[in-house]
């Protein structure tokens, strides 16, 4: 390894991304361990710094057997001892947390009274650590690919930018916002087809709704500026190691405003950003009536 790096200390709840972060390291030439405890760490430091290889360690920290002030104590210790160690800190909220050990149908390693209870006992035991670390990753909304490309970044190793996903999806907000999209755009400004009974059946994939919407000068202007915005600030994502970014557009039903100006925007991304991958979903279209069709004469 031609660069010389720092060791780590990568420490975060149960289910942050700790084992693909350690591979991240170990990808650049670490070694990397999990689960010793924190009172070993200097022991495996030292043996790094004797065979002048760098090193990632995440410490076991069970919340049911330690305090966060035992910790603390231990890790600025470390700190004082080794100079050059940096610490990173892995954050996920509790709900995402939820979700992962949901889908995976595996247990928490420290539930003893129910799912929720194990992780919001840990996290109050990582947030007061949080202060500690000299770099945060939030990894609610990150890959597996865009954390090792943010492991590659605190590293200081250039990395090419890989190919971005742009999910659009439109929504009514009275069925409640997304809570996995990294932005959230309000059509509610707008005027709204359902008042018109001729349009109420359509959705915004259809021409009279999107002639009308487009008949009040402000929609132009709006998307004008919109899209100057998100052709801006997407590449910026881009660069900072995301691969795929969910933008939600809502209006009140998910039917008319926000669908419309899902597909002007989708017309115009695919043309401005082509080598990213845009996808459209509309979250209520099940719930969409049916038009009823035109008499044939």
């Amino acid at each position: 390894m031609n660069q010389k790096h720092p060791s780590f200390l990568v420490y975060g709840p149960s289910g942050s991304g700790i084992s693909t972060a350690l591979q991240a390291f170990r990808d650049h030439g670490f070694l990397a361990i999990a689960g010793i405890q924190p009172e070993s760490a200097e022991r495996f430091l030292l043996m790094a710094e004797e065979e002048g290889k760098p090193i990632a360690l995440a410490p076991e920290i069970n919340p049911d057997e330690t305090s966060a002030d035992t910790v603390k104590a231990a890790l600025e210790a470390l700190k004082a001892r080794f100079p050059e160690l940096k610490m990173l800190y892995l954050s996920t909220p509790t709900p995402v947390l939820i979700q992962r050990y949901a889908e995976k149908d595996k247990p928490h390693p420290y539930e003893t009274n129910g799912l929720k209870n194990a992780i919001e006992h840990e996290q109050g035991l990582y947030k007061q650590l949080k202060p500690l670390s000299d770099y945060h990753v939030d990894t609610s909304t990150t890959s597996a690919l865009e954390l090792a490309l943010k492991v590659a970044k605190v590293l200081g190793i250039q990395t090419e930018a890989q190919p971005m996903t742009i999910n659009l999806l439109s929504f009514g907000f009275k069925n409640g916002a997304p809570n996995d999209a990294e932005m959230i755009f309000d059509m509610r400004f707008l005027p709204n087809p359902f008042y018109d009974e001729s349009l109420r059946p359509f959705s915004g994939l259809d021409k009279p709704v999107k002639d009308y919407i487009f008949s009040f000068p402000e929609t132009a202007e709006f998307l004008e500026y919109w899209q100057k915005l998100l052709v801006h600030s997407l590449p910026l994502y881009q660069r900072q190691g995301k691969t795929r970014i969910t933008i939600g557009i809502g209006c009140t039903g998910g039917q008319h405003r926000s669908v419309c100006l899902t597909m002007a925007l989708a017309n115009y991304l695919k043309e401005a950003l082509p080598d990213c991958h845009v996808r459209i979903t509309h979250r209520e279209q099940q719930n969409w009536p049916q038009p009823t069709p035109t008499p044939q004469r």
